[in-house]
């Protein structure tokens, strides 16, 4: 399991973001569940890395893609710069998810059987 911490936005980012399908070839159904659920209980946002705009190369598909292991990006407060009083009730409602997070680790099928993604395959 796999989760960085950022701020702005109160979303949670999940592979992929390289496309806007919601469950990839190289994704299973299972996976994905698994990746809304743990999102979801955060109360934020829940949303694919190409959310905003598709792009390739961050950790969070590397993560999944090459190593299948559930990553996610959770973009923490309402401000670039959260002041230090809003860390303890930022932290607060991602407890859940990062519970659900380490009670899941290990759990996802096939984790140490690297895909490569279709844009960084190598000849």
């Amino acid at each position: 399991m796999h989760v960085t911490f950022h701020q702005h936005g109160r979303i949670v980012l999940y592979p992929y973001g390289y496309t806007r399908e919601a469950i990839p070839a190289d994704m299973t159904a299972d996976d994905h569940a698994m990746l809304v659920e743990m999102a979801s209980l955060s109360g934020y946002a829940v949303g694919q890395s190409s959310s905003g705009e598709i792009h390739v190369g961050n950790q969070v598909d590397w993560m999944y893609g090459m190593h299948r292991i559930m990553s996610f990006t959770i973009e923490m407060g309402d401000a670039f710069a959260m002041p230090d009083e809003a860390i303890p009730t930022e932290t607060a409602r991602n407890m859940e998810a990062a519970l659900y997070a380490i009670e899941q680790a290990g759990a996802v099928e096939g984790a140490d059987t690297p895909v490569l993604l279709p844009d960084t395959a190598t000849p």
